[in-house]
């Protein structure tokens, strides 16, 4: 319902209650979203390497302190 009021899918109404959406539309909306969040682990992941390094720095560290 949500998807359908923000306009993300778009519903044939036939009735006051119910709503269908056609079934390319929603494979359509799967696809995109499962992009976007490839998209987003790809980018994110991407700011984060260099952060490896300081993990691995640090852990060293606390291994010496023991």
């Amino acid at each position: 319902m949500r998807l359908n009021h923000e306009g993300e899918l778009a519903a044939h109404v036939p009735g006051a209650v119910r709503r269908k959406l056609r079934l390319a539309d929603v494979l359509a909306y799967r696809e995109e979203l499962r992009a976007r969040r490839n998209r987003f682990i790809t980018e994110s992941s991407a700011e984060y390497d260099d952060a490896d390094d300081d993990v691995t720095a640090l852990l060293a560290q606390a291994r010496r302190k023991r």
